[in-house]
């Protein structure tokens, strides 16, 4: 968390530095948060290897993160390019080992993402995602 905050600061001030700092956490800790990724207070991380959260992905506070989560965008479809944003996580959501958010997605507050999930469509709040592809069910 440490490095992951101070990435953020030096976003506004030294990108050379940010930069630095971020490839720093992912040797260390094995955490790729890309720059300009914004995660409220109360961050948890257990397990933090191969966690990766993208560019502009935005969460709300009190995220629990496992190992292996992905947080980003689509990527490509083939040999071309899909652009596409990136998820929003709502506050007090938790996201199980091996989970994959993908695209302009929107996960409500106090939902549960369980492990091995790929969520590619909006989570209402108050609701767990499970699967491939997710089912959704009320909390």
């Amino acid at each position: 968390m440490f490095f992951y905050r101070l990435q953020c600061y030096l976003t506004g001030h030294n990108i050379f530095l940010a930069k630095l700092i971020s490839r720093l956490n992912l040797i260390l800790n094995g955490i790729d948060f890309v720059l300009g990724s914004e995660i409220g207070p109360g961050l948890l991380i257990r397990h933090p290897v191969g966690i990766v959260v993208g560019n502009k992905v935005r969460a709300g506070k009190n995220l629990m993160l496992m190992q292996g989560v992905t947080l980003g965008q689509i990527g490509f479809e083939g040999n071309t390019e899909i652009q596409t944003s990136n998820p929003t996580i709502g506050d007090n959501v938790r996201i199980g080992a091996a989970a994959i958010v993908l695209g302009g997605v929107k996960v409500g507050d106090n939902c549960t993402i369980g492990a091995g999930t790929f969520v590619r469509n909006d989570v209402p709040p108050n609701f767990k995602a499970l699967g491939n592809p997710a089912v959704l069910t009320k909390i």
